[in-house]
């Protein structure tokens, strides 16, 4: 019989691949899962690490060009990041998460 749910140990698993800047695939791989069932236990068990808005409460990708947007703006639109929002899920290890102003995600 088959688990559906995954242990402890698929979890410290799942940990140390993300620490490895290991894909999805590569760590259900790994542990003999599906890699969507890695991104949901990603998305599910990650935690956020709000930025810091201090002196910097827009992080509009448009600020340049209206000088005063704000998060009610029809136009704002908020920086993406392709390892935090689709490649990993999450910033562990990330090289730019110490100068990042996006909200960070961990593991």
């Amino acid at each position: 019989m088959k688990h559906k749910q995954l242990n402890l140990s698929d979890r410290k698993i799942i940990q140390e691949g993300l620490e490895k800047s290991l894909s999805k695939v590569e760590i259900a791989k790994m542990i003999g899962k599906d890699p969507t069932t890695i991104g949901k236990e990603i998305k599910k068990r990650r935690v956020l690490k709000a930025r810091n808005t201090f002196n910097r409460d827009s992080i509009c990708i448009h600020l340049k060009e209206c000088k005063k947007c704000y998060s009610k703006c029809e136009r704002y639109e908020e920086p993406k990041c392709l390892r935090r929002d689709r490649f990993i899920g999450v910033c562990n290890l990330c090289p730019e998460a110490k100068n990042c102003i996006l909200d960070k995600y961990f593991y």
